[in-house]
């Protein structure tokens, strides 16, 4: 798998065959899925690749990773988010 990070954040997991352009303004994510990420870009993410150990319950913020997985404290599941007003 493919994991793209911004400080250590998880944003994305991807297939190894997704293929990853930065074209210095966004990045093109074209694969199992087709879309632009335009906040990142010109080097303010890092890319791992060949990532075999995905944890199972993996979404967007989740974990941090740098090598190593590590559980986000502030994470909240959105499934159980609720807005207070």
């Amino acid at each position: 798998m493919k994991v793209i990070t911004k400080d250590d954040l998880t944003l994305y997991v991807l297939e190894n065959t997704d293929t990853i352009t930065d074209t210095g303004t966004m990045l093109e994510i074209r694969g199992t899925r087709d879309f632009n990420v335009s906040d990142l870009s010109d080097n303010n993410y890092t890319l791992y690749t060949d990532v075999t150990d995905v944890p199972e319950d993996w979404q967007g913020h989740r974990y941090f990773y740098n090598g190593t997985w590590t559980v986000n404290e502030d994470w909240v599941d959105p499934a159980t988010f609720t807005l207070d007003y």
